[in-house]
């Protein structure tokens, strides 16, 4: 039996992964850099004006 717990991780993890998947396309379509990790992704769509840190 899968815990509750369990499950809400495994969500979260998901949603992680699918907003990865989004900003590697979005990166790629649109030329926006050659990222090195992960976190570049969004560095890349925040410096393009796709993505707003607050």
């Amino acid at each position: 039996m899968t815990s509750p717990l369990n499950s809400q991780q495994r969500a979260f993890q998901a949603a992680i992964e699918g907003c990865t998947d989004i900003a590697s396309h979005i990166v790629s379509v649109y030329s926006l850099g050659q990222p090195q990790a992960q976190r570049d992704l969004f560095q890349f769509l925040d410096e393009a004006g796709y993505y707003i840190v607050n």
